[in-house]
């Protein structure tokens, strides 16, 4: 994002923080007050169950499959893909 001064400089390494206090200004602007809260927690976005939205998804990529609709410019992604990626398939 543009050419303005770093806020961290490269090689730093991501820490939690927790946020003690915040005001919001009468113009919008919101001053708030953090203080180090260790590790960054990791974790997943995938659910131990998949949701119905997502079983049907599933279906629909299934039959696309079996009847050919999909081509090789439509790649599948999958929860793994996104935990091997970042989050970004």
């Amino acid at each position: 994002m543009g050419n303005g001064k770093r806020l961290f400089a490269d090689g730093t390494v991501p820490a939690g923080f927790k946020l003690l206090d915040a005001t919001t200004s009468t113009t919008g602007v919101v001053m708030a007050t953090y203080e180090p809260a260790g590790a960054v927690p990791r974790g997943s976005f995938e659910f131990d169950e998949p949701t119905s939205a997502e079983v049907e998804r599933r279906q629909k990529l299934a039959a696309e499959d079996s009847a050919g609709v999909r081509t090789a410019s439509a790649p599948r992604s999958t929860a793994a893909d996104a935990r091997s990626t970042g989050g970004f398939a």
